[in-house]
């Protein structure tokens, strides 16, 4: 008996002639990468999907032994993944090329993720490209080789504004100018500007400033912040 399911099923048993039976995690296979499924544009799980990327792989410099820690934001707090490579491990399996490791050991970072129950995937083999599911309520925190963090930068996704996964943005501001292309008088003044979301992950405060050469519009309100959400 197979029965497949999301990350929010915890546990899986069956009953047979009385007998219990507990289910197996199974690693993740063709339809998987790490705990992320393998979807395409329209799918579940194949949309609101945010990539990042490292510019160099610390494989390249960590050629022993491996403390890999991984933090994920779930709407029930943050998720910590560890996975421990010995030096004889990585001997045993020894790395494809510079700064890429055995495909054995990416299955054990795969199978880690997916038995974490977290929508991240780490494709490529060297650490330095990850994504995860936002769409799921999730969010890459941190990741860290031998204590030491990544430098991760955000990928841009198709067709997002700021960092909303969408080509629509729309203007509710009416009390503060009457146009979009119109002069904000606050603006004139002060040229800070900030909004403040409630998320799963709690209260968040994104903050900008209108560049010297900005009109004081809305506009240019909406493309620095924009920006600063992005980032």
């Amino acid at each position: 008996m197979r029965i497949d399911a999301l990350h929010d099923m915890v546990d899986v048993s069956a009953v047979l002639n009385k007998d219990v039976y507990d289910g197996d995690l199974t690693a993740p296979g063709s339809w998987a990468s790490g705990g992320l499924p393998n979807a395409t544009t329209g799918q579940p799980f194949g949309d609101s999907i945010r990539s990042y990327s490292a510019s160099g792989s610390p494989l390249s410099t960590n050629t022993g032994a491996l403390d890999i820690q991984v933090v994920v934001a779930t709407a029930n707090g943050n998720k910590t993944i560890n996975l421990a490579i010995t030096a004889q491990e990585r001997l045993d399996n020894p790395d494809l090329a510079p700064g890429q490791w055995n495909d054995a050991l990416q299955a054990r970072l795969d199978s880690a993720l997916n038995a974490a129950g977290v929508y991240v995937s780490a494709s490529g083999g060297d650490l330095t490209q990850w994504n995860v599911a936002e769409g799921a309520g999730q969010r890459l925190v941190s990741v860290s080789v031998n204590g030491d963090a990544l430098a991760l930068s955000g990928d841009q996704p198709g067709l997002a504004v700021g960092g909303a996964f969408s080509a629509q943005r729309s203007f509710t501001s009416a009390q503060a100018a009457t146009g979009i292309s119109d002069d904000v008088t606050a603006l004139l003044s002060d040229q800070s500007v900030s909004v403040t979301l409630d998320t799963i992950w709690g209260s968040r405060t994104i903050s900008a400033t209108l560049q010297p050469g900005d009109p004081r519009t809305l506009e240019s309100a909406a493309l620095r912040l924009n920006e600063a959400l992005y980032g």
